[in-house]
């Protein structure tokens, strides 16, 4: 969806869980002439399995959140969705493979996740010294 849509209906939530997963990985960035690990070679191609527990943490957490009356709870995860180790491109007429547990990039939405991770406490860890965390942000009405 356009960010401007977005944000218009980002103001009818008032609260948001956001939290954090270590990922057993280091990021992508690094120095120039620097070689990439084996590992952090495959996750350029092969889906994370940090990633994989970030989106059953976000679907876990919108399920609770609608259990509980918040039934407009909407999950986003930080970064690229990595369900699957070749995306179905958007416009290619061809359905998601996991419609069901995939979540929308903050990033995406225009939500500024460096800053976010900020005013909650959050450290943000894209250094390629320490490991990766990734975030995830529920949206609760």
């Amino acid at each position: 969806m356009p960010v401007d849509e977005f944000r218009e209906i980002l103001s009818s939530y008032q609260k948001a869980l956001v939290f954090q997963i270590e990922a057993d990985c280091g990021s992508l960035d690094r120095a120039p002439g620097e070689r990439l690990s084996k590992r952090v070679e495959d996750r350029i191609t092969e889906p994370d399995e940090s990633m994989k527990k970030l989106h059953l943490l976000v679907n876990a957490l919108e399920t609770m959140a609608f259990k509980r009356g918040f039934h407009l709870a909407t999950g986003l995860i930080g970064g690229q969705c990595m369900l699957c180790p070749e995306c179905i491109l958007p416009g290619s007429g061809e359905a998601c493979r996991h419609p069901f547990e995939a979540r929308p990039s903050m990033e995406a939405m225009g939500i500024d996740v460096v800053r976010t991770c900020e005013k909650v406490g959050l450290k943000i860890s894209l250094s390629s010294k320490e490991p990766v965390r990734w975030t995830g942000l529920v949206l609760l009405d």
